[in-house]
């Protein structure tokens, strides 16, 4: 069976100026509605995680738990990992590098510009992941620590506008 990965930006912050910083950050109520309405877009697809792994800063954690909800993906299985904030293309790498290879659908919720230069990264297109969109990739190869550059094809890109 094929594996599929799914990048996602985390949803629309709150810039409130209450928030002690970055990494506490939470999401603002527009954020709040389209994180479950993606996750819905998504399971219309016939589409549904086997893993999720999340940044652990509160805005992505936050946007993978909503989606979980929606796709009866139990939230203590969710694996937070701070190496997901904020993160260089090697960074996520590596993450992705060490997923068990029973795992044939990976979610993955970062934070730009990382996230979007992992697509570019893994399927060679150049796209700019806005807040909760979601880039759907398959990958070339069989195993997840053979995932390198230009090892996946870019199936499609969700937006919630």
């Amino acid at each position: 069976m094929s594996k599929k990965l799914y990048l996602i930006r985390h949803a629309k912050s709150d810039w409130d100026r209450n928030t002690p910083n970055d990494f506490l950050r939470p999401l603002n109520e527009r954020g709040k509605r389209d994180a479950p309405k993606m996750a819905n877009l998504i399971l219309k697809n016939g589409t549904t995680p086997n893993l999720m792994i999340s940044s652990s800063a509160v805005r992505a954690r936050s946007t993978a738990r909503l989606m979980a909800h929606e796709l009866n993906y139990n939230i203590v299985d969710i694996i937070e990992t701070k190496k997901a904030y904020l993160p260089l293309v090697s960074d996520l790498l590596s993450i992705l590098n060490t997923v068990d290879d029973r795992h044939d659908c990976v979610y993955l919720y970062s934070h730009n510009p990382g996230i979007s230069e992992l697509v570019l990264h893994l399927s060679g297109e150049a796209i700019f992941l806005n807040t909760c969109c979601i880039a759907e990739l398959d990958l070339v190869v069989e195993n997840w620590n053979e995932l390198s550059k230009n090892m996946c094809t870019l199936v499609s890109v969700y937006s919630p506008k």
